[in-house]
């Protein structure tokens, strides 16, 4: 090991966000994979969640539990290779450009009518997993100071904003979700950002802190808002199908 682990309550908290985030991700991974589009798309109201979004939260995932097992290198490879898929893909949303990385393992046949390339992340969710791979990078190399809790911080609040979007939208359905992003991968997001501040805080102080004593009533606030957006959802499938049905109808005319 070449790191000393953290405290218990730490590496209990940052071991339980991070492995929920592994399991999503690697759900949705071999959703893609084997064909199974339950997996990554549980809804059909809801937008589902690309693959490559699924191996950089996966990446994020692993490096956070290398972290907590004291592997400081391997986190910091792990945070390395996801900020650079994210980075590159953000790349592509600036810049125009095609680097043919949206499908390269796995060819995403679903289409929007908003024109997002296929298989690409949206933007806002590139962002929120580059500051948690710039948190988790920091904290690998030993530099877990303010900016590496800034950028955890701004993460679980991106992710915290994104389910709240798809509880004021639900009953709403528009055109333009380009930036839309995934219920399961904005709760992902809210959960690499709680580990990584536990994480954080015992790289930092070396005791147990605010994060590991507000974990049971974040975790009660995280379960029912992401209990309330797939109700939401569950309730206006059908109102959504139907606008679908008839933006296809209104293209075929």
């Amino acid at each position: 090991m070449d790191q000393t682990a953290p405290m218990d309550d730490n590496v209990w908290i940052a071991r339980a966000t991070a492995g929920f985030a592994a399991i999503v991700g690697l759900a949705v991974a071999v959703g893609w994979l084997a064909g199974l589009p339950y997996l990554p798309q549980p809804l059909a109201s809801c937008r589902p969640m690309h693959f490559n979004s699924a191996v950089i939260t996966l990446l994020l995932a692993l490096g956070l539990l290398a972290l907590s097992a004291g592997r400081a290198r391997l986190a910091a490879v792990c945070a390395a290779c996801g900020g650079a898929i994210a980075g590159l893909t953000i790349l592509e949303w600036l810049s125009g450009l095609d680097l043919r990385i949206d499908q390269l393992v796995v060819r995403d046949l679903i289409r929007f009518e908003d024109g997002t390339p296929p298989g690409r992340p949206s933007a806002p969710f590139l962002g929120s997993v580059l500051l948690a791979a710039t948190s988790l990078f920091l904290i690998a190399r030993q530099r877990a100071g303010r900016a590496s809790v800034v950028a955890a911080l701004a993460c679980g609040t991106s992710g915290v904003l994104l389910l709240l979007t798809h509880l004021a939208l639900a009953a709403n359905p528009v055109d333009d979700t380009r930036h839309f992003v995934s219920p399961q991968a904005a709760a992902c997001l809210c959960a690499l950002s709680y580990g990584l501040l536990a994480a954080g805080e015992a790289a930092r102080y070396g005791r147990r802190g605010p994060t590991v004593q507000a974990f049971p009533a974040a975790a009660a606030i995280f379960g029912i808002l992401l209990s309330c957006v797939l109700w939401t959802q569950l309730r206006h499938k059908e109102q959504r199908e139907l606008f679908a049905s008839l933006r296809r109808e209104e293209q075929i005319v």
